[in-house]
């Protein structure tokens, strides 16, 4: 906690980041009074921290959802029963990182390829174009590199795998062992 209305910065958080290492915290709370930030420390090595919510208490509307939720966060009950952990994955879900990994993944980058040909059937596009493409100049490179990136990227992946293992052990077992064209017919 630093004094009310003092303005926090890097070298603020870099104190707070290294006072929770210490204690072996997973969580920390930086706050002026006015402005409360909330980190998740990562103890690899080095270790890292990633900003999960800023609260502007000035700005917040008790009547919005939104702003109800973000005080959540921290009050007692809602430390009890581990609600920060639940927001910080659905921050991490939709991150920048994690929404252009989903973007690029196979499912996505087909679907992407099948509205190109649609639109002129005769282009001879394949999904290494399209994924090209996204690369090169849809995607910003910021969220292509990167340790974030290769998370995200392994948490589609490892989603993908199951959603592939949960489909397929819902197919009768004649056709789960069957390659696709054959389970198609």
């Amino acid at each position: 906690m630093k004094s009310a209305g003092l303005d926090l910065k890097e070298q603020h958080v870099k104190q707070a980041v290294d006072y929770a290492a210490n204690q072996g915290c997973e969580w920390v709370v930086l706050t002026n009074a006015f402005t409360w930030m909330i980190f998740r420390l990562s103890f690899s090595k080095p270790i890292e921290h990633s900003l999960i919510a800023v609260i502007d208490v000035a700005s917040l509307n008790p009547k919005k959802a939104e702003s109800l939720e973000l005080l959540w966060i921290l009050s007692r009950e809602g430390w009890k029963k581990s609600h920060i952990q639940s927001f910080a994955e659905e921050q991490e879900l939709l991150s920048k990182y994690t929404v252009a990994a989903v973007v690029q993944s196979e499912a996505i980058v087909g679907m992407i390829r099948r509205e190109l040909r649609r639109i002129n059937p005769n282009a001879k596009v394949d999904e290494g174009d399209v994924l090209t493409a996204l690369q090169s100049g849809v995607i910003r490179r910021e969220v292509l590199e990167g340790e974030q990136a290769e998370r995200a990227k392994k948490l589609v992946s490892r989603s993908a795998r199951k959603s592939l293992r949960d489909n397929t052990a819902s197919l009768p077992r004649n056709l789960a062992s069957q390659p696709p064209e054959e389970a198609v017919q």
